[in-house]
């Protein structure tokens, strides 16, 4: 089996979720003897780079000259981003044919390839940006919601990285009458897991996300002050990625800080992003992980602290219920509801043992529905059955 995924965001390239798990899964199924490409832009390059990278081969595009002329300039408009979808397509099907690939993975969010590459394409349903419009109840870019209908419709199977992603994709495109599977993301469960030699704070919450108003970051910080008066001793960890910019930056720093009177902000730490090999240390010394998100399509920084045995509290909106069982897993809250969100917090702070019975759930949860391990298997038989 030769595989290629497209992916604008491999690592150490600056990425998210598609980046994170286009990289765990690429590396595991090279170490299982697949033949792994992977191809995608990557803006600071000055000319395309192919070499392997842990097993995997990499092709880090650099942008066409006639788009760094325009980016250099400010300019990116639908002309541009057109030449780079049609640039990269033309560099995949290249690809494609030089090395007798079975199977192209794409994704969903911007339809980043413009026509088919020629051998069976699988498009994986993370998040579209048409699909988040929908939830959120605002307008899409026409040009993008164009690209990402696209995308789904010429594909030969579409896959969802969970179900309420997937029927929310779906009508969002306006794609119908065609099928999709659903495999949820894994956690590596050998770096993600329970230390027995581990000390848990008593009174530190977490919340791990990128500091935005869709991962709740706001409807955390509003539950926060209800949180310090009945749990004086309590203290607030956030790890994400802020804006670069330090005027946005700041408004949002201000914003979040509004909701908390300036005798309790010592409580609250902002750590920024953390390495990836450092999170499981984080997740660890934790009592609780916070996870509020307005939308979320899948929501696996959540399952990698169930899975080193943190207990959480998680959005009840999106995919959340398919990820936690409230109440024996974890806590599912609506995430506007400041005094439920806040209690759920509280009452884990507060009780040791009902902490333990969560943790001890939540790592049998991610052993029997969310293991890398067998999200692999479960990749694997799915791209046989397609190539077949």
């Amino acid at each position: 089996m030769r595989l290629l995924f497209i992916c604008n965001e491999y690592p150490p390239a600056a990425h998210g979720g598609i980046g994170t798990f286009v990289f765990t899964l690429a590396r595991y199924l090279a170490a299982d003897g697949i033949h792994v490409e992977v191809l995608g832009f990557d803006r600071g390059q000055s000319k395309t780079q192919r070499q392997l990278e842990q097993g995997v081969w990499v092709t880090r595009l650099a942008p066409p000259l006639q788009i760094r002329s325009l980016l250099r300039w400010g300019r990116y408009d639908v002309a541009e981003q057109l030449l780079e979808r049609v640039y990269l397509s033309k560099m995949a099907k290249t690809l494609c044919a030089q090395q007798n690939t079975d199977l192209v993975e794409s994704y969903d969010w911007s339809g980043p390839i413009w026509f088919h590459p020629g051998c069976r394409l699988l498009v994986r349903m993370h998040g579209a940006h048409s699909a988040h419009a929908l939830y959120e109840g605002r307008r899409s870019s026409r040009f993008i919601a164009y690209a990402e209908k696209k995308n789904l419709k010429m594909a030969d199977a579409l896959v969802g990285v969970s179900r309420h992603i997937s029927e929310l994709t779906m009508r969002a495109a306006h794609v119908e009458n065609k099928e999709f599977y659903v495999i949820h993301n894994g956690v590596d469960t050998s770096i993600f897991f329970p230390k027995k030699d581990a000390v848990r704070s008593e009174s530190e919450v977490l919340f791990v996300g990128t500091v935005n108003r869709r991962k709740g970051i706001y409807e955390f910080f509003a539950a926060v002050p209800l949180v310090l008066e009945a749990m004086p001793h309590a203290k607030f960890t956030v790890i994400g990625r802020l804006p670069t910019i330090d005027n946005d930056r700041k408004k949002i720093m201000d914003e979040l800080y509004a909701f908390v009177p300036a005798d309790q902000r010592g409580a609250i730490t902002f750590a920024d992003v953390r390495p990836y090999e450092e999170m499981s240390t984080w997740y660890r010394k934790a009592a609780c992980a916070v996870f509020p998100s307005l939308a979320e399509a899948f929501g696996l920084t959540c399952v990698e602290a169930m899975a080193c045995g943190t207990p959480v509290v998680m959005t009840s909106r999106a995919s959340g219920p398919e990820i936690v069982e409230d109440g024996v897993s974890g806590f599912l809250c609506e995430p506007t509801d400041k005094l439920k969100l806040a209690n759920a917090i509280i009452a884990l702070l507060k009780d040791r043992t009902l902490r333990a019975e969560f943790s001890r759930k939540a790592v049998e949860k991610v052993g029997r529905d969310f293991d890398l391990r067998r999200q692999v298997k479960a990749n694997l038989q799915f791209y046989d059955g397609l190539i077949s």
